[in-house]
């Protein structure tokens, strides 16, 4: 009974480092954003060039101008931006799924 009882014991402890250990890497992949309208600019889709619109930030708490062609984009985040209408984020490199891309024109 007591082996038993240890045992279970030892399988519950590691099943718990286990989740904290698994919860901790996954946060580790988050963005983590504090939103302070106080320091967005003001950008209005006059100021942007090429016509090419405002869009959210990777935090989703300002306007910015949006990417026009042959810009970059996309990466760790979306920190590099996102693409005006009618242009696609396109990654170039195949092994890395969070590297930037370039604004391509859509098929």
């Amino acid at each position: 009974m007591w082996l038993s009882n240890a045992l279970l014991r030892m399988f519950l402890s590691i099943y718990v480092v286990f989740v904290v250990a698994a919860k901790r890497v996954t946060n580790a992949n988050r963005l983590s954003c504090v939103c302070s309208l106080a320091e967005c600019e003001n950008v209005n889709e006059s100021d942007c060039p090429n016509g090419a619109g405002t869009v959210w930030d990777s935090c989703k708490c300002c306007r910015v101008c949006a990417r026009v062609e042959n810009e970059p984009c996309g990466g760790p985040f979306g920190f590099s931006g996102s693409c005006a209408a009618g242009l696609e984020c396109v990654n170039l490199n195949f092994l890395d799924k969070n590297a930037a891309g370039v604004c391509t024109r859509e098929y």
